[in-house]
């Protein structure tokens, strides 16, 4: 259904938002120096603040007034673009009535102009245009209709829409024509005698090299607004003409009067005399400086045309396998470089606020204003994010002209212009980057079309680092769900563990531990971390740390255990190798009545013993391979004396893997803080020992596991308190093993 004729309330009946009136503001200063209809309707688009999406076509009329011409289209499917055709005013439906000056809207299953093919789902207004006549279609594809409110703010968009198209068409304040076109070229006649050395030339080619018009001069004074540096050519070429006929082209510059030069080409014939030698030279000279610069003005906008691909494609690259948090970060990084700015921001608005997600080159107090700023603010960034609109601010002057309220600031900026562009992303919450340059005019309006396309890739790079983020999460999320809640309380024995993930960024890991109480009254502790870092690796995880648990329950010792284990694993790895995994595992029976641990290990690190009176040292024991690697695989079984007062300690690789050092220098370290452990409880002992040895940027996830056992059965204290008198040092890694 269509209404023709239809009229918006009066604009000063409608109470106009505060933001509104901005964006109006901004429209209409952009459309003020705007060189094409095509970049006027891109103007209205960016700056109109209708909610949602918005298509716009323009069409104006011909000089007769009959009909209308297509001259811009935005934002609109390929199906809604008007005709290529002349439209007759008095039969081109709303659009045609908007042209005679009547304003007219529709909703679905009608159209504003003829369209082949298109979905007529869409809510349309057209407005007329008063200057000239044409008319302003708006478009919206969800089908949602004009409100009073939006009817107004579209008149006064018309409104100055039809003043920047009577602008662009007025007759001697046309937008520059950019077309390739013929130009008159400033052509002269002239004769060289090469016997006398004297030239004979007309007015314009006396002009062209600053003659007064005399008939004849000589070659020297022809020659003399040439420049030294062209002269031995010059005269070279004119002794190969003085030497043979024919004919001749010849390139050469003079000297401009007001500065620089003038570029000019001398084509002739050379005559025969009686005696055959050439007599005199006959032709015309052009000036081609026009020519020239010209051809450098597209060879220059060529460059640059490469240029600006050149670093599409490098951003592209840069963003194809952005997923962590750094990784984006460095994009990010990329993008402000490829395109010359000095500083970028990225920011989410979430919950009316919004919340850096990175930024490069920024001051800090820039980006601490930022974090946490209001969407209501009226900033270039946040009005990106929040109307998912570009805003382009080239100097300090457009700033204000569009953000009156950075007046008294703008000069204490360290930036001078500004690009914010939305980055395309599905879903909540919203997102834009902030481009920012030390220096005014830094980008032009085809740089503009970039900035827009690159928000476009950095938006698909952040939803990929959205997507990580929460696998991320969901992985940690599980992982921490299938380790223990909380650890099993054994008769004379106090146990702590601690897992930490890798540093933020870092996909999910595999590392686990396990303590369970065993029928016969003693303990079971285990450790262990399985390959990769994903959720596969942590579901892998829960299913051994399950396994484990049940083979024990039953009184299975560790080396059997461990085999039952690998057996499961690598007949999942033999069905499967394409997903393949390994995991390592360290598993202790603990038994302090029998003063005794039995202990198994597949591909991990060794244990730590601290006896009462003794340093600390490694259990050496051998360890089998990796689970999941031979099915036939066998692990050996030692066992260890316990006094009482023994500490043990079991970890994962990431608590002693550390880029740059030493493996042997870091479980030396580990020994040393496990001798200076605090008495007390395991809790207070392992938070020391773990803060000690973690590294500032933990590469890996770590997982720990700490048994205190009694010193009598009873007194955890005077057991610490033992293990301490007399125990200095640490011991070699490989000393003293099981027997």
């Amino acid at each position: 259904m269509s209404t023709e004729g239809a009229s918006a309330p009066a604009s000063g009946a409608v109470r106009m938002p505060r933001e509104w009136a901005g964006a109006l503001a901004r429209l209409a200063a952009g459309l003020t120096t705007v060189p094409s209809t095509a970049l006027a309707l891109e103007t209205v688009a960016a700056n109109c603040p209708l909610p949602g999406r918005v298509g716009w076509a323009l069409l104006l009329t011909d000089d007769s007034g009959t009909h209308l011409f297509c001259s811009a289209m935005t934002g609109l499917d390929p199906a809604w673009a008007p005709p290529l055709r002349p439209l007759d005013t008095s039969g081109a439906r709303a659009a045609g009535a908007a042209a005679r000056g009547r304003a007219g809207q529709g909703g679905p299953g009608t159209a504003p102009y003829p369209v082949t093919g298109a979905p007529l789902t869409f809510a349309w207004r057209a407005l007329p245009l008063h200057r000239p006549s044409g008319a302003l279609v708006a478009v919206r594809p969800d089908g949602r209709g004009f409100g009073a409110d939006e009817a107004a703010l579209l008149d006064m968009v018309a409104e100055h829409m039809a003043a920047c198209t009577a602008r662009l068409t007025r007759p001697g304040d046309r937008a520059p024509d950019t077309r390739p076109r013929m130009r008159p070229l400033e052509r002269g006649a002239f004769t060289l005698d090469l016997r006398t050395h004297e030239v004979e030339c007309d007015r314009v080619v006396a002009r062209m090299h600053g003659l007064p018009p005399e008939p004849v001069v000589p070659l020297a004074d022809f020659l003399a607004p040439v420049p030294g540096s062209d002269l031995p050519p010059l005269r070279r070429a004119l002794e190969e003409v003085s030497a043979r006929q024919g004919d001749y082209q010849l390139s050469y510059r003079v000297r401009a009067p007001g500065g620089g030069h003038r570029y000019l080409e001398a084509r002739g014939r050379a005559a025969g005399g009686s005696d055959g030698a050439p007599s005199s030279l006959v032709g015309h000279i052009t000036d081609v400086t026009a020519e020239r610069e010209d051809r450098s003005s597209r060879e220059r906008s060529a460059g640059r045309r490469l240029e600006r691909s050149d670093r599409m494609l490098t951003l592209t690259g840069a963003l194809a396998h952005t997923l962590t948090r750094e990784q984006f970060a460095e994009s990010a990084r990329q993008a402000a470089t490829a395109f010359g700015a000095d500083a970028v921001t990225v920011a989410e608005g979430e919950r009316g606020q919004l919340h850096v997600v990175t930024a490069h080159g920024q001051p800090p107090e820039y980006v601490a204003a930022t974090e946490g700023l209001s969407m209501e603010a009226r900033t270039p960034l946040s009005d990106a994010v929040r109307y998912q609109r570009p805003v382009f601010c080239p100097s300090p002057e457009a700033l204000v002209a569009a953000y009156p309220h950075y007046a008294a600031v703008v000069e204490r900026l360290e930036s001078r212009a500004w690009a914010a562009v939305p980055l395309s992303v599905s879903g909540d919450p919203p997102a834009g980057c902030l481009l920012s340059f030390k220096s005014a005019d830094a980008f032009g309006a085809e740089d503009q079309a970039l900035f827009v396309a690159a928000g476009a890739l950095l938006g698909r790079a952040l939803e990929r680092h959205r997507a990580f983020r929460t696998e991320q999460d969901r992985a940690l999320e599980l992982q921490h769900g299938l380790l223990p809640s909380r650890l099993p309380h054994p008769s004379g024995a106090d146990l702590a563990a601690e897992y930490r993930p890798a540093a933020a960024g870092a996909r999910a890991g595999g590392d686990w531990y396990d303590a369970l109480d065993l029928p016969d009254g003693s303990f079971a502790l285990a450790i262990g971390d399985v390959q990769g870092h994903s959720m596969r690796a942590a579901a892998l995880m829960g299913r051994l740390r399950t396994m484990m648990r049940a083979y024990l329950s039953e009184g299975h010792p560790p080396d059997r255990v461990l085999g039952l284990a690998n057996r499961l694993l690598a007949s999942d790895n033999d069905a499967d190798p394409d997903g393949a995994l390994l995991a390592t595992c360290c598993l202790m029976r603990v038994a302090p009545a029998e003063r005794n641990v039995a202990l198994a290990v597949a591909g991990h690190p060794l244990p730590l013993l601290h006896a009462p009176g003794h340093a600390p040292r490694v259990l050496g024991h051998p360890p089998g391979p990796p689970l999941g690697v031979d099915a036939g695989a066998r692990y050996p079984c030692g066992r260890c004396p316990l006094p009482p007062g023994s500490e043990l300690l079991l970890y994962t690789d990431g608590l002693v893997d550390l880029p740059g050092l030493d493996p042997d220098k870091a479980v030396a370290g580990l020994l040393k803080a496990l001798a200076d452990a605090p008495e007390g409880s395991a809790r207070e002992a392992l938070d020391q020992i773990f803060e000690s040895v973690r590294p500032a940027v933990p590469g890996d996830d770590v997982a720990v596991l700490l048994a205190r056992l009694d010193g009598d059965g009873h007194d955890g204290g005077a057991a610490g308190a033992g293990r301490r008198r007399g125990a200095s040092g640490t011991a070699p890694p490989a000393s003293g093993g099981p027997s």
